[in-house]
């Protein structure tokens, strides 16, 4: 009797034995810190998006003081720049909330392709408005009788490379981290 019970309490683990032998269990841990790693390369381009919109408030003024740019320059300047952080916020805060250690793999993915989206879409409008803020820029240094100035040539260029760097190196980020969830999850 106690032969039989054995025997039947065998059979009934041979298949969920089965089962996890055929399974690949994969650890977790070392996919979440990957994409920590990576998480943090788009944490610190919103960190140097912020750093940027400060230098710019009291640059714009200086430029005002000296006479080079008009009022309305400076207050739409102003204005750019808090939209670029608001716009800046509401496009990081997709992914600034998720758990990435506690959070399903398949969610973190989700919002890492809404984040590459959105990042896309405000990357284009940032390029536009940057062209045409440089533009304006040269236009007030003309207003105020000057011809040409490599500074607003400079910083521009500076705006333009910037803003490129930070949405490959976010993008990319994002992609990476949902190449690993793909690959691992």
């Amino acid at each position: 009797m106690e032969e039989l019970n054995l025997e039947a309490m065998h059979s009934q683990f041979a298949t969920p034995k089965k089962q996890l032998a055929e399974q690949e269990i994969v650890n977790g841990r070392p996919i979440r810190e990957t994409i920590m790693v990576k998480y943090k390369v788009i944490n610190d381009v919103k960190v140097t998006e912020y750093t940027s919109a400060m230098f710019a408030f009291p640059l714009v003024l200086i430029l005002y003081f000296a006479h080079w740019t008009s009022q309305v320059f400076v207050l739409a300047t102003y204005l750019l720049v808090v939209i670029d952080v608001i716009s800046t916020y509401n496009t990081h805060k997709l992914v600034d909330k998720l758990n990435f250690m506690e959070e399903d793999l398949t969610t973190v993915a989700h919002m890492m392709s809404e984040f590459k989206k959105k990042f896309n879409s405000e990357f284009i409008k940032s390029i536009l408005i940057c062209i045409l803020w440089t533009a304006w820029f040269f236009y007030e240094f003309w207003k105020h009788g000057y011809t040409f100035s490599s500074l607003a040539l400079i910083g521009g260029i500076i705006g333009l490379i910037s803003e490129f760097r930070n949405q490959h190196k976010a993008v990319n980020a994002a992609q990476e981290i949902i190449d690993e969830i793909e690959r691992n999850g």
